[in-house]
C-alpha cells in the first residue's frame, strides 16, 4: 500500500530512491521516470519515492492565468500507487517555498531531510527560485553530497514525444483516444453529481449531472465513456457522455452530463469519475426534441459499438 505524506518525513526512510516532478497527468513519459524509481529499489531493497507538489506551481506564481490541471492528487497518487510507489511526499508549493534557492532545494529538501540516494528526474526537470535550476546543476549538487542522478529521455508514442502540452492539445480537439495513447490509460475526470433539471428523464435518457472539478475537460461533444462511481465503488460502467452546453433548449452553459447504461437511479452527491474513452460526435442544434431523441439513440448505439469493441464484446468487463 502506498503511503501518502503531506511533508518532508521526520522519520528517515530506508534507501530512498527519488522520483521528483509535478507528473501533471502522469502520462507515460512521467511513468518512465517512476519506473526506473520502483525497479532500482526492488533491485537493492531500497524504497521508491515519489515527491510532487500540490497545488501546481502554475496556480501559485501566476494565478490570473488561467489553469487547469489533468490529474487531481487523488488521481495522481492511485496512478503512482498502481506503478507500485512505496512512498508518495507531497510537498505544499507556496510562494515562501518557491523562493528557496536551487542549491537550498537539493542539498536541505533532497538530502538531509529526505536523505535521497538517488533521484530521478525528466531532461526538462527545473527547480529552485525562477527556476533557476536545471538537470545539469542537479548533477552538480548531487555529485557533491553522494547523490546519483538520473536522467529519463523523452519517451515516444509513435512520431508524438509524450508531453503534458501534447495532451492539452489533444483535449482541446476531442482527440481522446489518441490522448488514451500518450496517458497509458483514458484521461479521465471527477466530479460529484448535482440535482439537474431532468430533461434527460423525460426525454427517456436520464442522465447523471456532474459538477466538474478542477480538471480540463476536453472539446465540446459526445463520447463514449466508462464510469467509475468513486463513493459506492462500482466500476467499469458504460457511459455515453454529454458535453456542452444544450443549444436546442436555449441553454448557454457547459454542462457534463453521463447516460450510464442500464441505470436510472439517482446518485446525487456521488463522487464519478468519467474515463473518456472515443469521440462520437459534436454539439449541434435540433429542431426539435424528437429529433433530438432520435440522435440520443443513435449516440448511444454508437457509444455501445465502441465500447463493445475495446472489451472484446457486450458484457466483457474490464
Amino acid at each position: 500500500m502506498t503511503r501518502v505524506l503531506r511533508r518532508l518525513p521526520e522519520q528517515p526512510i530506508r534507501q530512498p530512491l527519488v522520483a521528483v516532478g509535478n507528473f501533471d497527468g502522469v502520462h507515460r513519459g512521467h511513468q518512465a521516470i517512476i519506473a526506473q524509481a520502483t525497479r532500482r529499489a526492488g533491485e537493492i531493497g531500497g524504497t521508491s519515492v515519489v515527491l510532487t507538489f500540490d497545488p501546481h506551481p502554475v496556480s501559485v506564481l501566476r494565478p490570473e492565468t488561467p489553469f487547469a490541471l489533468l490529474t487531481t492528487l487523488d488521481q495522481k497518487v492511485d496512478v503512482m500507487t498502481k506503478l507500485g510507489v512505496d512512498v508518495v511526499v507531497v510537498l505544499p508549493f507556496t510562494l515562501e517555498f518557491s523562493r528557496r534557492s536551487a542549491e537550498q532545494f537539493v542539498r536541505e529538501d533532497l538530502g538531509e531531510r529526505l536523505g535521497a540516494r538517488e533521484v530521478y528526474v525528466g531532461r526538462n526537470f527545473a527547480f529552485g527560485k525562477g527556476r533557476e535550476g536545471d538537470v545539469a546543476a542537479l548533477e552538480r549538487f548531487g555529485e557533491s553530497l553522494g547523490m546519483r542522478v538520473v536522467v529519463q529521455p523523452p519517451v515516444l508514442v509513435g512520431e508524438t514525444m509524450v508531453s503534458s502540452s501534447a495532451i492539452r492539445r489533444l483535449l482541446r480537439e476531442g482527440r481522446v483516444a489518441e490522448v488514451s495513447e500518450l496517458l497509458g490509460r483514458p484521461y479521465a475526470t471527477d466530479g460529484v453529481v448535482t440535482h439537474g433539471d431532468g430533461r434527460g428523464r423525460a426525454l427517456g435518457y436520464p442522465t447523471a449531472n456532474i459538477r466538474p472539478g478542477e480538471q480540463m475537460l476536453p472539446q465540446i461533444g459526445i463520447y463514449a465513456a466508462v464510469v467509475d462511481d468513486v463513493t459506492s465503488g462500482e466500476r467499469g460502467l458504460d457511459a455515453v457522455v454529454y458535453l456542452g452546453s444544450q443549444p436546442t433548449f436555449g441553454a448557454h452553459t457547459v454542462q457534463l452530463e453521463a447516460h450510464v447504461f442500464g441505470s436510472d437511479r439517482p446518485r446525487y452527491e456521488h463522487r464519478l469519475r468519467i474515463a473518456f474513452i472515443d469521440w462520437v460526435r459534436g454539439e449541434e442544434r435540433f429542431a426539435s426534441a424528437e429529433a433530438l431523441v432520435a440522435q440520443i439513440a443513435r449516440d448511444v448505439a454508437g457509444a455501445r459499438a465502441v465500447l463493445a469493441a475495446r472489451t472484446g464484446g457486450p458484457g466483457a468487463r474490464r
